[in-house]
């Protein structure tokens, strides 16, 4: 389970009290921040991780992407200030309909905020990649093929309008993806396109549906170490199979809002 770029996936970073497992504190990130450092990662951008895909080959260099789901306010209140001091890059994926709102699309007590336009744009012009998590959040694949595909088409069309930069990223929303959808996000103009599975392989021939690790409230420092496989393969099978486990819990946004 080797891959030449570990990518993970966060939600929301702050100190406020909520029902849910998908707000890391902020001491908890900046610990996570100083393993990656520790540990030898580079950053690298989504261009060079376009690259190293078309290179296929192996490398032992250890590098890290860092992605987050929904585009909250946590990232201009600070996280992407301690990346850039880390030295690690990443990509935010903002929900198009949702940008400057509040969370009201997702079951989490209470409602975050989400970034605005003019945070995106002041985020991008610092060097954090843009890229899309549709218009409204929904699980595509229940969705009839013409609503899909506006719901990836036209969320990057607006981001790529309102923020003036190539979305050349898909995250799909919980993780919901299969092979018509990865075929859909080609379509549309996706270069890249995240699941929520870190189990799949990080080849070419799926850069639609590449892996990612999830990060959660409940994620200690030895078990981010290893999600990156930095304590054996045993840990990494472990660590993998949690997190598929804790992304299927997510379907009860679906028992909730249909």
């Amino acid at each position: 389970m080797n891959s030449p770029v570990r990518v993970l996936a966060y939600h929301n970073v702050g100190d406020t009290f909520e029902l849910g497992i998908t707000t890391v504190r902020f001491r908890q990130f900046w610990r996570h921040l100083e393993l990656l450092t520790a540990s030898g990662f580079v950053g690298v951008r989504l261009d060079e991780m376009a690259r190293i895909l078309e290179q296929n080959s192996p490398d032992t260099r250890r590098r890290i992407h860092l992605t987050f789901d929904d585009g909250y306010e946590c990232l201009a209140n600070g996280v992407f200030a301690d990346m850039r001091r880390a030295n690690l890059g990443g990509t935010v994926f903002p929900i198009a309909d949702y940008v400057g709102r509040r969370s009201t699309w997702d079951t989490t007590i209470p409602r975050r905020r989400h970034l605005t336009w003019q945070m995106l744009r002041e985020l991008s012009a610092e060097g954090m990649d843009i890229g899309a998590h549709t218009r409204t959040h929904p699980f595509l694949s229940r969705l009839a093929p013409d609503r899909a595909r506006d719901e990836l088409a036209s969320s990057k069309a607006r981001i790529e309008d309102r923020v003036g930069v190539a979305v050349r990223a898909l995250a799909y929303p919980y993780g919901d993806w299969n092979e018509r959808l990865a075929d859909l996000a080609r379509q549309c103009g996706y270069d890249l396109a995240f699941t929520m599975d870190p189990r799949r392989p990080f080849r070419r021939e799926n850069r639609w549906a590449l892996p990612r690790s999830a990060v959660y409230a409940i994620d200690t420092l030895r078990s981010l170490s290893g999600k990156l496989g930095l304590r054996g393969d045993r840990a990494l099978r472990r660590e993998c199979a949690k997190n598929v486990w804790i992304n299927r819990c997510a379907y009860a946004n679906w028992v909730f809002h249909g």
